[in-house]
């Protein structure tokens, strides 16, 4: 009895027979079977920022109770989590002028009410325009927006809601915005409109 226990492979090339060659070839590319792919360099700048902000603020005694659930889950998980705070303060502070800017943002990327909140692509892409309007304009309040943003959507998502924060939230965020020279705030609704 002769058992196999290694066979080498074999390197000869596999020629196939010439009518099968011409039917696997490629067909005529037309235009609908093109995809147009448009270069942006602002998911890359967003992703940059929301890391930078992450890595400077991570030794802030706020961050301590999510700070390992913000490493473990990335920077997808991040943005969930700050979309969730934009969502909230959109929803609780409905006619005050708090909401502001975070009313535009949740208008221009509206929820799907089919799928549950932490798996819905609207409220990760919420996170993302929120860090957007960090980009051109820095303030010294900046790194604290961040995170009690971060601190209010991890605590959304362990379904704890906590008043104090998300006001203290909004709050700073509209401080924020009030120290941002006002063509910043003209450019960015400028920018948003134009995405749509």
């Amino acid at each position: 009895m002769i058992i196999m226990l290694y066979k080498p492979p074999d390197l000869s090339p596999r020629i196939a027979p010439e009518h099968c060659k011409k039917e696997q070839g490629p067909k005529k590319i037309t235009l609908h079977l093109m995809k147009k792919v448009e270069n942006s360099l602002l998911p890359l700048l967003t992703a940059q920022r929301e890391r930078f902000l992450f890595r400077t603020t991570r030794k802030h005694p706020c961050l301590n109770n999510v700070y390992r659930c913000a490493v473990k889950e990335g920077h997808r998980g991040r943005c969930q989590a700050i979309g969730t705070a934009v969502t909230a303060v959109d929803d609780i502070f409905k006619n005050t002028t708090l909401r502001g800017t975070a009313t535009r943002i949740c208008q221009q990327t509206p929820c799907d009410n089919t799928l549950p909140p932490e798996k819905d692509p609207a409220i990760a892409l919420r996170g993302k325009k929120f860090i957007e309007t960090f980009l051109v304009h820095k303030t010294p309040l900046d790194e604290e927006t961040y995170i009690t943003a971060l601190g209010v959507g991890y605590q959304l998502k362990k379904l704890k809601f906590d008043p104090l924060l998300t006001d203290m939230f909004a709050q700073v965020w509209r401080e924020r915005e009030q120290l941002l020279p006002p063509e910043a705030i003209t450019q960015s609704t400028a920018r948003s409109r134009k995405q749509k």
